[in-house]
């Protein structure tokens, strides 16, 4: 088969999205520090936890790196992670976390 190779440039928030990987560990998570890795790309951004209802039960914010995060004791179950840019809400991240 031919090898072919895809320059992409990055124009819509829709295609960064795909770029912008996070690391969210440990996880599954038990107690005390999360934390959370981002690419090395300028800007403020704001992590957020949701439980399966969609209830937002924590929010932090955080910043091009390595971040390290104190939730408070969360019960059982899965939820639902968004990273967001701070200055337009845009979500460029997500993923899910098991709480044990």
């Amino acid at each position: 088969g031919k090898e072919a190779t895809f320059h992409t440039t990055f124009v819509s928030t829709e295609d960064a999205k795909d770029d912008f990987a996070v690391l969210v560990y440990p996880n599954p998570h038990a107690a005390g520090q999360l934390s959370v890795d981002l690419p090395e790309q300028p800007g403020s951004y704001t992590f957020e936890l949701y439980d399966v209802l969609g209830r937002r039960v924590f929010a932090a914010p955080v910043q091009a790196g390595h971040n390290a995060l104190e939730p408070p004791p969360l019960p059982p179950g899965l939820y639902h992670y968004t990273v967001r840019l701070a200055a337009t809400g845009t979500v460029v991240a997500s993923g899910q976390l098991v709480q044990e």
